[in-house]
């Protein structure tokens, strides 16, 4: 699990490229289901 200040700054991070457009939303989607299946959290 995450640490409170890890939690943070991965939700700042991730805020952050969301809000400049930096990825297409089906790169963003595909990032965040490898994310995903990396912490074994299968739909």
């Amino acid at each position: 699990m995450l640490s409170e200040n890890q939690r943070k700054l991965f939700a700042d991070f991730h805020k952050s490229v969301e809000a400049e457009g930096i990825l297409d939303e089906k790169t963003s989607h595909l990032i965040k289901v490898a994310a995903a299946m990396a912490f074994s959290c299968y739909p």
